[in-house]
Parts: C-alpha cells; sequence; structure tokens
C-alpha cells in the first residue's frame, strides 16, 4: 500500500522537533491530511552491570506530568551514529563508558503520528567515570535486578514503552 506525497506543510520547527501536516493522495485517488512529528530519532540503551543488574534512570517528563523509571535514551545529533548517540547517552545520564554495545533492534514508538525511529542497544563491560553525569534533580540513576524488572511493569513502576520493550527482550533473552 502506497500513498503519494502531494505536499508538506511545515507548521512548528523546534530544538529537537517539528510538526508539519502532509497531504496525501490515497490509490483511489482521495487526497488525506496527516500530522506528522519529524524527530531525528533517538537510541535506547539497557546498561547491564552484571548478568543479573541493570542500571534505570528516574527523570520527570513533562509530557507524562511524572517522574518516570526508564532505560537510559536520548535524541540522536545531526550527523550522529546511533552508536555514538548511545555512547554520549549512556556516559551523561548514567556516568558510565561502555565496553561492549549491541544493536538489537530499531522500533517506531508511535507511528501513527511520529516518525521518530528508536535504535536499542544492550550495554556491557561497564565502567563508571563520572560520579555525578547530570544534575542531581534532574536525573538519577538506580540499579535493579533484572528479576525485579517485570514485577515494575506490572505494578505500573514502568510505563514508559522503549523500557517495557528492554525489559521483554531480557525476559526472553534469559529464556533462550
Amino acid at each position: 500500500m502506497s500513498l503519494e506525497m502531494i505536499k508538506s506543510e511545515p507548521i512548528y520547527k523546534g530544538r529537537l522537533v517539528s510538526f508539519q501536516v502532509d497531504t496525501l493522495r490515497t490509490a483511489k485517488g482521495k487526497e488525506i491530511k496527516r500530522e506528522v512529528l519529524v524527530h531525528p530519532g533517538a537510541a535506547v540503551i539497557i546498561p547491564k552491570l552484571d548478568s543479573d543488574r541493570v542500571l534505570l534512570v528516574r527523570q520527570y517528563r513533562h509530557a507524562a506530568e511524572r517522574v518516570l523509571w526508564e532505560f537510559p535514551a536520548g535524541t540522536l545529533e545531526p550527523n550522529e551514529t546511533t552508536e555514538h548517540c548511545a555512547r554520549r547517552e549512556l556516559r551523561e545520564e548514567t556516568g558510565y563508558e561502555v565496553k561492549t554495545l549491541k544493536p538489537i533492534l530499531a522500533f517506531y514508538p508511535s507511528p501513527g503520528v511520529n516518525q521518530e525511529k528508536m535504535f536499542l542497544f544492550i550495554a556491557e563491560g561497564l565502567k563508571l567515570v563520572d560520579e555525578i553525569p547530570m544534575e542531581a534533580d534532574e536525573i538519577r540513576a538506580e540499579t535493579r535486578k533484572i528479576t525485579e524488572l517485570k514485577q515494575m511493569v506490572d505494578r505500573g513502576e514502568i510505563v514508559d514503552a522503549k523500557t517495557i520493550i528492554g525489559v521483554y527482550y531480557l525476559i526472553l533473552e534469559e529464556r533462550g
């Protein structure tokens, strides 16, 4: 199934994202409009401290109006590779550098309205190099056992989609 792009109208351009309204033509000739959030993409990191412990970060997310538990993640800078972004964000958010970074999968978190593509990595061989990587009131890294993560999802403590995907990846990985 394919749609023909007729025009794209920019609505807003911000520091990280922009919005546009696209006018498309269907195979049957009908014109439709789609509102699109344009985003450069992001890297998501599952930082494994050892075989049964990972790092999560807690940070306030204004759009969700609450503090969320998440795997570290961040937006790609212009011309930045996903691997470089993952390494940079891990250090900025947790203070850790990574020896081994393994790409796992890529996914669209909300493809109905958002172009953002997220790239999930597992980070192993972590070394703490920065005790306080970011402002303490902005973000805090904490250790959790992998076995606790599913319970945190079930209790509604982890509600962030990228983190839930990472949790279920870890569960499936352990099952072989």
